[in-house]
């Protein structure tokens, strides 16, 4: 059950980061507001890894696994503005080595962060 909620709530990232790419193009001065609401969610979700119920609901290792991936996609977002694209992605690129196995085989999660891609992947795609 841990596996499909993960997998639901990574997708859902995805997709909070992806229409941060597509306001970036059409509506940039609504960005900085949209980026600063979704660091604010990622560190709410940060802190109840940490809480005394989500300790009782999920073992050490899926904790942990879930606050390294939230973050890194946050760290990821705290950029200037001129580098917030590359920020997004880089976030993009975190998410998506979660939801895709074999990426976790062949990336770290540094190594993952570090990884410059030619651009976004989109799960509607």
């Amino acid at each position: 059950m841990f596996q499909a909620a993960y997998a639901e709530l990574c997708t859902r990232i995805w997709i909070e980061l992806e229409r941060l790419v597509q306001l970036e193009s059409r509506r940039p001065q609504d960005l900085d507001l949209r980026t600063a609401i979704l660091r604010l969610e990622f560190v709410v979700l940060i802190d109840s890894c940490r809480s005394p119920s989500w300790r009782s609901m999920l073992s050490a290792q899926q904790r942990e696994n879930l606050c390294s991936m939230l973050t890194d996609a946050l760290s990821a977002l705290y950029v200037d503005s001129e580098r917030l694209r590359d920020g997004i992605e880089a976030a993009q690129d975190r998410v998506l080595c979660e939801l895709l196995p074999e990426c976790g085989i062949a990336l770290s999660p540094d190594e993952a962060m570090q990884e410059q891609r030619p651009g976004a992947l989109a799960l509607s795609d």
